[in-house]
């Protein structure tokens, strides 16, 4: 049986978040997944997902940093993108500029992230 390397498998979970590849979300995330400390399910993360992208047609997801080891992921995501419109109750600008989030994964499990300057 060959060694499960995280950072692999996390790579293709944002290969599949920028391919907007939803019939592939439930192999990276599981069926009660909690956002924010609040548990939404696969089809609330679907869904969420699908806002964020209808709402930010530019969006892509951009790995900056990723540490792995055997049990855990984290990793500093990267966002150059403009929303149509208010987004998260910030008025639109031409970039966000590279807005960071710092996020973390425990068993192929998504967890939630969290802003980051």
């Amino acid at each position: 049986m060959s060694k499960v390397d995280l950072s692999d498998i996390y790579r293709d979970y944002i290969a599949c978040l920028n391919r907007q590849d939803w019939s592939l979300l439930g192999q990276f995330v599981d069926d009660d997944v909690c956002h924010n400390g609040r548990r939404i399910g696969l089809s609330g993360y679907r869904e969420m997902l699908e806002g964020d992208f209808r709402d930010i047609p530019d969006l892509h997801f951009n790995i900056e940093l990723l540490i792995a080891d055997a049990t855990y992921v984290a990793s500093r995501l990267t966002f150059d993108c403009s929303s149509k419109e208010k987004f998260l109750g910030l008025v639109s600008m031409e970039s966000a500029s590279a807005l960071p989030r710092t996020c973390s994964m425990n068993s192929g499990t998504a967890r939630s992230c969290r802003s980051g300057r």
